[in-house]
């Protein structure tokens, strides 16, 4: 089975039925005939009458109806060869009013910070008011109450950055991802903007309405000193210099262990290797010492799985010591007393598992069942959903605070990628340490050794993960992480979560031999090359595949407003014949993928 994203130039011809409120109107004609030599008694039943209103999005665009924007919205990274575009949810959207005849009704506008344009919020009454918006419909879609964006800008501006009719055309395709011949994702519309973003600078991109706007196939300024226009939605992005692209960060990545360096003390370097790090320790007689600490996050192959670990009274017991160097190792200790203050800091997890073991004690001790209350259902011999599913988390570090993932900062330096294990004793000794409410007596503690060892298994043997700290996370909002194991399988992801601005966590069912980082599909966009100061495009055929021979040239409009594509010369010198699937097809370009294996990196783009 092969993966491809299809193309097409239009969904389908625009909707018969116009915006409004309809009716219909249901009536029947029934005659009952008992006996076929006597004519039917006719019964009279009652029409059914409904109402219904067909409402297209004149104003605004709801959450739900953008799939996808690119580039990213927030994001920061090298995008100066990239055309911005919206992928929308519904593959009609584009082509439910028009422009002009049967162009699409929507246009991508980008706006360089240098650019004088101004928004406000304002009803669809005072919207009317407004040159340029006195014919927006009035349909039970678009209320005089509703609110919407208004974008104003300079008529030059516009007429210099504005598609023209072809252009829009153009610029609006369908597409759909494919397994086979077999559809696996529903159709989405994408509309796409003809200005690259300048490095080193803030784009504003605006999915404005041009419904009824088009002249013989341009865009009508009108004669004002204004033109105003209404804005569905927007996102900003910054355009870093060359060089700093997602390709670039992922491969400048430093990559290892979650491990501090080796200090050239072989004492101390046995430690280190491991995972461990030196941290104060104010013992219980007031005196104060080094010990030694790892959390659930260890570089070590072979890491300690746990099995033969049992619930314990108090997290002293957990303490080793070195009997070389005399220190200790307060590891599973630090564990298992912060399960048990995660524990207490989830009132309902507490008091549900409180009340369920004190039930199920009881029920043991005195050999009487729980006595139900009335119209209750008979006590569950397993755990309460909530505190199940706590637990599940806890497996999964899941409210464990980062100072106990990363102990050193040192650990995971700035645009750095760590690969750890999971270790499979602290995991236990964590969850122990959560079921321990309630512990006291030495009967508790049997009591607990025998009927909660299931509770603290360790769910993920052989779980391993990577933390990543790089601009990739926060530049990239859409970052992929897969993990490949030795037979090329992906493994499935059990964690993925940004722990902060910059640092993503992603844990594994099983160890990985390679990791790939990529973009969601969505980020395939139309864009052009950038090579020897020139901007050109490479051809590439039906296949994706770049094609020998000469590159095209990049067209320009005029001067006047910087780095806006003559799109339709591009299209008939990339395109035969000029059309939306066709010119995309040719401008596409592929999500970056960087393969990390070992030491070894190599980038790929996939079309």
């Amino acid at each position: 089975m092969t993966d491809a994203t299809v193309f097409r130039s239009a969904h389908r011809p625009a909707p018969g039925m116009a915006d409004g409120t309809y009716t219909i109107t249901v009536q029947q004609d029934l005659t009952v005939q008992q006996d076929l030599t006597v004519p039917g008694v006719h019964r009279p039943v009652r029409p059914v009458t409904r109402s219904f209103v067909i409402g297209g999005s004149h104003g605004t665009l709801a959450p739900q109806d953008v799939v996808a924007v690119f580039p990213p919205d927030g994001s920061i990274g090298d995008h100066s060869t990239a055309l911005p575009h919206i992928l929308l949810d519904r593959g009609t959207i584009p082509w439910e009013q028009s422009a002009e005849g049967t162009l699409p009704w929507l246009a991508l506008l980008l706006f360089d910070e240098a650019d004088t344009t101004t928004t406000a919020v304002m009803s669809v009454a005072e919207a009317r008011l407004l040159p340029g918006l006195t014919g927006l419909p009035v349909t039970p879609g678009l209320r005089d109450t509703d609110r919407i964006t208004v974008l104003t800008a300079a008529p030059d501006l516009l007429a210099a950055i504005m598609p023209t009719g072809p252009e829009l055309a153009v610029l609006t395709h369908t597409r759909q991802h494919r397994t086979g011949q077999v559809p696996d994702t529903d159709e989405v519309a994408a509309v796409s903007g003809n200005r690259l973003p300048a490095p080193g600078r803030t784009s504003t991109v605006h999915l404005v309405s041009v419904a009824a706007r088009y002249r013989d196939g341009a865009f009508d300024t009108g004669a004002g000193d204004q033109v105003h226009l209404v804005s569905l939605t927007s996102w900003r992005f910054a355009c870093i210099d060359d060089g700093a692209g997602f390709s670039a960060l992922a491969q400048a990545l430093d990559t290892g262990a979650l491990a501090l360096p080796p200090r050239g003390v072989p004492a101390a370097d046995a430690y280190l290797q491991k995972g461990f790090v030196p941290v104060p320790h104010a013992l219980r007689q007031a005196d104060r010492t080094v010990s030694w600490f790892h959390g659930p996050l260890t570089p070590q192959a072979g890491a300690d799985p746990g099995q033969d670990y049992e619930p314990v009274r108090v997290a002293d017991e957990l303490l080793r010591i070195d009997s070389d160097t005399g220190m200790l190792d307060v590891s599973y200790a630090a564990g298992w007393q912060l399960g048990r203050l995660l524990a207490l800091n989830s009132r309902r997890v507490a008091t549900a598992f409180g009340v369920w073991r004190r039930a199920h004690r009881r029920a043991r001790d005195t050999g009487i069942p729980p006595i139900p209350l009335p119209g209750a259902p008979d006590p569950d011999p397993d755990p309460p959903v909530i505190v199940e599913q706590w637990l599940a988390g806890l497996n999964l570090l899941d409210g464990v605070p980062f100072n106990y993932l990363v102990p050193d900062e040192r650990m995971l330096p700035p645009e750095s990628l760590r690969v750890f294990r999971l270790d499979g004793r602290w995991i236990r000794s964590l969850l122990d340490g959560a079921l321990s409410l309630g512990r006291v007596t030495a009967g508790d503690l049997a009591h607990d050794s025998e009927h909660l060892a299931p509770l603290i298994e360790n769910r993920h043997p052989g779980a391993s993960g990577v933390l990543l700290d790089s601009a990739l996370v926060a530049g990239w909002p859409g970052l992929i992480v897969d993990a490949e194991g030795p037979d090329g399988t992906i493994l499935p992801a059990l964690r993925v979560q940004r722990l902060s601005g910059t640092v993503l966590l992603c844990l594994f069912d099983g160890e990985p031999a390679r990791l790939r980082l990529h973009l969601a599909p969505e980020s395939l966009h139309l864009g052009v090359d950038h090579t020897g100061g020139e901007y050109v495009k490479k051809l590439r055929d039906d296949a994706g595949i770049p094609k020998q021979g000469p590159e095209v040239p990049v067209p320009w409009r005029g001067a006047a407003v910087g780095r806006v594509v003559d799109v339709a010369a591009l299209a008939a010198a990339v395109s035969a014949p000029v059309t939306a699937a066709g010119f995309a097809q040719a401008m596409i370009e592929g999500v970056v993928s960087v393969v990390l294996s070992g030491t070894d990196q190599r980038s790929t783009a996939r079309p």
